[in-house]
C-alpha cells in the first residue's frame, strides 16, 4: 500500500497554533483495491471487473491515442513540409535540410517526433540515415497519405519545397552535405 503525505489542516481549519500539520492521503492504488474488493464482495467475478477496465481504457484513450498522436505530429509546418517530401521518395537528412533551407538540429527533432508518431521510418546506410514513410496502419493514414501525394503538392507552398528536392537529390550527398555544413 502506497501513502503520501500531504500537509492539510486538521478537521475544518487550522488546529489552535494555527499551524497545518500533514496527513496522510491515501493512493491512487487504494481506491483500486478498495474498489476491487468492494465489488469481489458484492460477487462481480474478478473477470468481469479486468474485462470492464479493459473496456474504459480503450474508450478512454487506448485507440483513440493513435489519432490524437498523428494529429499532434501533423500540427506543425516543418513537420507538414517533412511529410510532403518524405511523400515522394525516401530522403537522406541532408537532402531535407538543404530542401527546406532550415538546420539539422531543427529538421532531426521534428524527424523524432514524426518517428515517434509512427510515420516515418529510418534506415542507416554508412554515414546516411535515410527517411521514409511508414505503411498506412489504418484507414485515416492511408488517405492522409493520398491527400499529401495529391491534394497537398499542389500548393503553391510545397510546390517550391518539392521543387528544391529534386534540385538536392539530383546531386551526390557528400556535396550536398557539404553544401548544408557551410550554410
Amino acid at each position: 500500500m502506497f501513502l503520501v503525505c500531504h500537509c492539510e489542516p486538521e478537521g475544518r481549519g487550522p488546529d489552535e497554533s494555527g499551524l497545518r500539520r500533514f496527513v496522510p492521503r491515501k493512493d491512487i492504488w487504494w481506491d483500486f483495491f478498495r474498489d476491487l474488493k468492494k465489488r469481489l464482495d458484492r460477487d462481480f467475478s474478478l473477470w468481469y471487473y479486468i474485462r470492464e477496465i479493459a473496456y474504459r481504457y480503450t474508450m478512454q484513450g487506448g485507440w483513440m491515442r493513435q489519432y490524437t498522436d498523428l494529429f499532434k505530429a501533423l500540427s506543425d509546418e516543418t513537420r507538414l513540409r517533412i511529410i510532403i517530401l518524405l511523400s515522394e521518395k525516401e530522403l537522406c537528412v541532408c537532402q531535407i535540410e538543404a530542401a527546406l533551407s532550415l538546420p539539422q538540429a531543427k529538421v532531426s527533432r521534428h524527424l523524432a517526433v514524426l518517428r515517434y508518431a509512427g510515420l516515418v521510418r529510418d534506415r542507416r546506410d554508412g554515414l546516411w540515415i535515410y527517411y521514409s514513410l511508414t505503411e498506412p496502419r489504418n484507414k485515416v493514414e492511408e488517405n492522409l497519405f493520398q491527400c499529401f501525394r495529391e491534394c497537398l503538392r499542389k500548393e503553391k507552398f510545397f510546390r517550391a519545397d518539392l521543387l528544391s528536392m529534386k534540385k538536392c537529390v539530383a546531386q551526390p550527398l557528400d556535396i550536398i552535405a557539404e553544401m548544408v555544413r557551410k550554410s
